[in-house]
């Protein structure tokens, strides 16, 4: 008799005895599903048949069930198992910080809610009972994020035909609050930029109220960033650096958006005296320093850390006696500035990175009614209020 290829399926016989001491047999076919979840084959038996011929019909059935992607292993894993399995493939496709992120929801938030349940009876109301909540027990935030987390997992579990369905596509998204950015106006930037001036990062956060960039992007510039066309200087923002370890591990801008911005005289400025001091200590060290080109860096050349950017705005905020910001909304600052000196909403959207105009908009909507504005704008020019950009006229060297 032919052997079948794998996923037809086999007849099987098994042979009973009566009370009398005859005996029967009966037929069954046995079919093989691959488990997209382990390495053994889970095999799936059909019921028994007086005859071959209807166990041959069984098994035609159960084969094309299989083909057709009904007919799956058996759903008796929990969420919270199958959520460990799914972490560990998906280390090797996401970025260390995205990986982490997603670590922190499975563990902290969506494996002490619905980490029991089976996987295949998980259902809407259940998820919707969790996300409520987390709502009620941290914030909106936390549970839209963490149920973004459980909703991804789930669109793999279906795509590996472990469910034939994701729960989360019925569960209504959590509706974030409409909030307006936490910001400091002109003359407390420039209060803290004093305090600032002489310390190891000033740069760093000069740079960031400058350019609104994201910390991760102020970490990731290197000095090949910089390019000049007709006189005027550009730094391009297309990556991040991703990672806290000594070194740095590159990956896409948060919103995935490469952007091109002007560099204003006065951050050329800076910028030249700090490539100088840098040059310096790597004459001074010699082959202690690890030159991975970066602008924001430690003594030795290898990147700052975000909690130590953190840690020392945060130190020199108290010290300029302003009130609590984040080190994020430094960027928010720059962005509310730029409205209210007669940014367009776009160019803002575009200068800081945003994936939309929309999200621009939720964050700075107390700046809505501004006339527009073409160019990048000097710190001495946002600071004082002149509501005029500029161009690096002063300076056309490449850095």
């Amino acid at each position: 008799m032919k052997k079948r290829s794998q996923g037809e399926g086999s007849i099987r016989s098994r042979t009973f005895k009566r009370s009398d001491g005859s005996s029967y047999t009966r037929y069954y076919v046995r079919i093989g599903v691959h488990d997209p979840l382990g390495s053994k084959t889970q095999y799936r038996d059909g019921p028994l048949r007086s005859t071959k011929t209807e166990a041959e019909h069984d098994r035609l059935h159960m084969a094309q069930r299989l083909e057709q992607g009904i007919l799956r292993p058996n759903g008796n894993i929990a969420l919270g198992s199958f959520l460990t399995q799914w972490l560990e493939r998906r280390k090797k496709e996401l970025t260390p910080k995205g990986w982490k992120e997603y670590e922190l929801d499975v563990r902290l938030h969506i494996k002490p809610g619905l980490g029991k349940i089976r996987l295949d009876t998980l259902e809407p109301l259940q998820i919707i009972a969790w996300q409520e909540a987390l709502q009620e027990k941290h914030s909106p935030w936390v549970a839209k994020k963490a149920r973004a987390c459980l909703q991804s997992a789930l669109t793999d579990a279906v795509y590996l035909q472990l469910i034939a369905k994701n729960p989360c596509d019925t569960v209504r998204a959590v509706k974030l609050p409409n909030t307006e950015a936490n910001i400091w106006e002109p003359f407390e930037c420039q209060q803290f930029l004093e305090i600032a001036k002489d310390t190891r990062y000033y740069l760093a956060y000069y740079l960031t109220l400058n350019l609104g960039l994201r910390i991760g992007e102020l970490r990731g510039l290197t000095w090949g960033d910089f390019s000049t066309i007709g006189g005027i200087t550009y730094l391009h923002i297309g990556r991040q650096n991703v990672s806290d370890a000594s070194t740095p591990v590159f990956g896409p801008t948060k919103g995935k958006k490469d952007r091109i911005l002007d560099i204003t005289y006065d951050v050329l400025e800076l910028l030249q005296v700090h490539k100088l001091e840098q040059d310096e200590r790597r004459s001074k060290l010699a082959e202690q320093w690890q030159d991975f080109n970066l602008i924001i860096s430690t003594g030795h050349g290898t990147p700052v850390s975000t909690s130590r950017l953190r840690q020392s705005f945060y130190k020199l905020s108290l010290q300029a006696e302003l009130p609590f910001l984040k080190f994020h909304e430094l960027r928010h600052s720059a962005g509310s500035i730029w409205l209210a000196r007669g940014m367009s909403m776009e160019q803002v959207s575009f200068r800081l990175g945003h994936s939309s105009v929309k999200v621009t908009e939720k964050v700075y909507i107390h700046q809505l009614k501004k006339a527009p504005q073409p160019f990048g704008m000097s710190m001495e020019k946002m600071l004082k209020g002149e509501i005029k950009g500029e161009i690096n006229e002063k300076s056309s060297k490449v850095i």
